[in-house]
């Protein structure tokens, strides 16, 4: 009980860093795309700071269901869906809502948190 109180304060504390900072650092290595792969989500979350045992969270913003579902030895408590949901709540706004040009989300051209 005290273990999975203390695993959820955790992983709320890391899915606000995480959608602080993935988003920036994965664009400015990799550009903006309508995907990325787990080996680009885990170097740009490893250049920003985040901890590497929440990249779970990265991976839940920025794959499909499917791709994050065929990730091998997950933990059990790991699910996409809660996941997404979780750090979509901690998405800030985004910074260029009055240009045209920009995506309707700033974590990919159309994947990540939309």
């Amino acid at each position: 009980m005290l273990a999975s109180m203390f695993r959820n304060l955790r992983l709320r504390a890391a899915a606000k860093r995480y959608a602080a900072k993935l988003p920036p650092q994965i664009h400015t290595d990799y550009g903006t795309s309508d995907t990325y792969t787990q080996a680009q989500i885990a170097k740009s979350a490893a250049r920003a700071g985040l901890p590497a045992d929440m990249v779970a969270l990265g991976y839940a913003a920025f794959l499909t269901e499917a791709a994050f579902n065929a990730i091998p030895n997950r933990p059990a408590w790991v699910e996409y869906q809660t996941l997404r949901a979780l750090i979509t709540r901690y998405t800030p706004p985004r910074d260029c809502a009055d240009d045209a040009t920009a995506p309707e989300h700033h974590y990919g051209a159309s994947g990540g948190f939309s």
